[in-house]
């Protein structure tokens, strides 16, 4: 049987132990970056220039997704974007990510 979204999502939660603000912040923003990309994605499109960081991370950016779905408690004052493990951890997604995709289409709405 093949997993639900919630739990791929889980299981890769899980299995990266991202479990504190800064990487749960990063999962969150990099599924938004990745809605409007075309798959295979390419990890080097998510770095910023000097690839010491992952790039389109930040507070304001987090704040507004949280808001789109209801939620107004703050997560993260910085957003992930100075996280240690974060370029790892995104790394890792978008291999699980494009995993997924090949075995199935993603639906990024799905509840």
């Amino acid at each position: 049987m093949v997993n639900s979204a919630v739990e791929r999502l889980n299981e890769f939660q899980a299995g990266n132990s991202a479990v504190t603000k800064g990487l749960l912040s990063l999962l969150v923003q990099l599924t938004g970056l990745v809605r409007s990309k075309s798959f295979p994605l390419n990890p080097d499109d998510f770095l910023t220039e000097n690839k010491g960081q992952v790039a389109g991370l930040g507070g304001a950016n987090l704040k507004k997704i949280l808001k789109k779905h209801g939620i107004t408690q703050v997560l993260a004052s910085e957003g992930g974007r100075t996280s240690r493990g974060n370029i790892g951890l995104m790394i890792k997604y978008v291999q699980f990510l494009n995993a997924w995709q090949a075995s199935e289409p993603i639906e990024f709405d799905a509840r």
